[in-house]
C-alpha cells in the first residue's frame, strides 16, 4: 500500500485474513469474515468439523482529542474462536488438552491472540499494532455458550483529509 492510501476497513479485514488464512489451513481450521454482528454470532454458532476463526470489523471509535476532527480513530476488530469438542467421555478435557486432529481450545485461542497481536502493519498510516483488549467466552442471545471465546483488538488508523466540497 502506498503512503498516499489509507486503511479503510475491507482493507483492514483484507490484510488480516491474509495473514491469517495459511496459518489457520495448516492447523486444520477454517477462517471466515462476518458480515454483521448477527452473521459472527451465526458463524461461530455453526459447529466446525475442526476449529473455526471468525473475523469482524466491530465499528470504530473517534480518538482525537477535538471530536470532529476525527483525525485518528481506532478500528474494533473481533476475532472468534470455536472448536467441535468432539464426542468423549468429558468433552470439556478438550479446552485444555490436544486430540490428534486439533490443538486444545484455550491454546489455540492463545495462538491466534499472540500471532494478531504480533503483526506489524506495514503502512505508516497506522498504529502498527492492534492493541489487545480481552478475551471473553462466547454466549448467545439465548444464554447458550458455546466451546469457543472472542478476542477484542483495536488498531488505531489515521484518517485520510476531509474532502470539504461545498466550501
Amino acid at each position: 500500500m502506498s503512503s498516499a492510501e489509507h486503511y479503510t476497513p475491507e482493507k483492514i479485514l483484507a490484510e488480516l485474513r491474509d495473514e491469517l488464512t495459511p496459518w489457520v489451513r495448516t492447523g486444520k481450521g477454517e477462517l471466515s469474515i462476518a458480515l454483521d454482528p448477527y452473521n459472527f454470532l451465526e458463524l461461530l454458532s455453526q459447529t466446525p468439523a475442526g476449529w473455526r476463526v471468525v473475523l469482524h470489523w466491530n465499528g470504530e471509535k473517534n480518538e482525537s482529542q477535538n471530536p470532529q476532527a476525527g483525525d485518528f480513530c481506532s478500528q474494533r476488530l473481533q476475532l472468534g474462536i470455536t472448536a467441535n469438542l468432539g464426542l468423549t467421555a468429558k468433552p470439556s478435557e478438550s479446552l485444555v488438552k490436544p486430540t490428534p486432529s486439533r490443538k486444545a481450545l484455550l491454546r489455540l485461542v492463545g495462538e491466534v491472540r499472540d500471532r494478531v497481536r504480533g503483526y506489524t502493519w506495514p503502512d505508516e498510516t497506522t498504529g502498527r499494532h492492534a492493541l489487545y483488549k480481552g478475551c471473553d467466552p462466547i454466549v448467545l442471545p439465548e444464554g447458550l455458550p458455546l466451546a469457543g471465546y472472542t478476542l477484542d483488538f483495536e488498531l488505531l488508523i489515521a484518517l485520510p483529509p476531509a474532502d470539504y466540497r461545498n466550501t
